[in-house]
């Protein structure tokens, strides 16, 4: 967004806290029938909690956006402060490009609409990384075998060098692209989705009328032996074999799939790559116990209940 939010900081981390308790909140409401109803959910102690928590929400991304326009006011009057550069030397940011729309064409949008696209950058990349990235973590080091073949990997791109990765040595990490969407194969940040029918949908026996929405769970379909041989192991292999292309085509749904996919794919594993392959440069990584030591939860994203203890040793 352009502008350091401390969301682990100070009263910010209530912003953490709201995001996890309005994903409780609407898991609940999935689940119990009773508070379909809008009105007996109002006033029901998990409707209450939720919109509690969307209030803290939209508070704190209504100040990130002021806290930008008053950013990009003391620049466009030459007040540079320390945190920015002069708007001609540093690329725009996403705010600032739909603040830029609002500037030179208030028809087209308002704050709100701005709120909403922030909001939904910064839900969606606050926990599905994270937890991509801890798992990845885990698996390597329950599978040494895997994790010397993707730190080989790094030592012929990088050799002895403590260099930054570029955008070229993430692009020839194959084998680390394809630990980590082994990773998302098993465990998918995001466990289910629900699409909407535009038009009926004949399966097998059953015809399914538009305006229904269905329920995708990528989680249950990434275990198909059909697809995926050997479902519940960890071989990372997989993905590097050319043949599997096709054969995972709208079968491998990590991001969702089609027209309506994470825009937000690319930058996510360019992310974790960047960081796992600096974790993997200067440490081993050692988990204990055994895979099925992982204990999570499906709510809107998979949580994390408990792991076996990792710990690191520097090389």
């Amino acid at each position: 967004m352009g502008t350091e939010m401390n969301a682990q900081k100070g009263k910010s981390v209530q912003y953490v806290h709201s995001i996890k308790s309005a994903c409780r909140s609407v898991i609940d409401r999935v689940f119990k029938f009773w508070l379909w109803n809008d009105l007996i959910y109002r006033i029901s102690n998990s409707g209450r909690s939720f919109f509690t928590s969307i209030k803290v929400l939209h508070e704190f991304t209504d100040n990130v956006i002021k806290r930008k326009q008053s950013l990009l006011k003391n620049s466009e009057n030459q007040k540079v402060q320390p945190e920015i550069k002069p708007e001609k030397n540093r690329p725009k940011s996403f705010l600032d490009l739909l603040l830029d729309v609002l500037n030179e064409n208030p028809d087209q949008m308002t704050i709100k609409d701005i709120r909403e696209e922030v909001d939904t950058f910064l839900f969606e990349g606050h926990d599905t990384s994270s937890i991509a990235m801890t798992m990845t973590i885990l698996l390597l080091g329950l599978h040494q075998d895997i994790q010397d073949h993707a730190r080989e990997e790094l030592y012929s791109i990088f050799g002895d060098s403590d260099r930054d990765a570029t955008m070229d040595d993430l692009n020839a990490m194959r084998y680390l692209d394809a630990v980590i969407k082994e990773t998302l194969r098993l465990y998918p940040s995001v466990p289910s989705f629900t699409r909407e029918l535009n038009t009926t949908l004949q399966l097998k026996n059953y015809t399914i009328p538009p305006m229904t929405t269905m329920a995708i769970f990528p989680y249950v379909l990434h275990r198909n032996e059909d697809i995926y041989p050997k479902p519940e192991e960890f071989i990372p292999e997989r993905f590097l074999d050319e043949e599997n292309k096709s054969k995972f085509l709208f079968r491998y749904i990590p991001f969702s799939a089609g027209a309506r996919n994470c825009i937000g794919q690319k930058y996510a594993m360019n992310q974790m790559k960047t960081v796992i392959s600096t974790v993997l440069r200067n440490a081993r990584i050692v988990s204990s116990g055994s895979k099925e030591d992982i204990k999570i939860s499906m709510q809107l994203l998979i949580r994390i209940e408990s792991l076996p203890k990792v710990t690191f040793h520097k090389l």
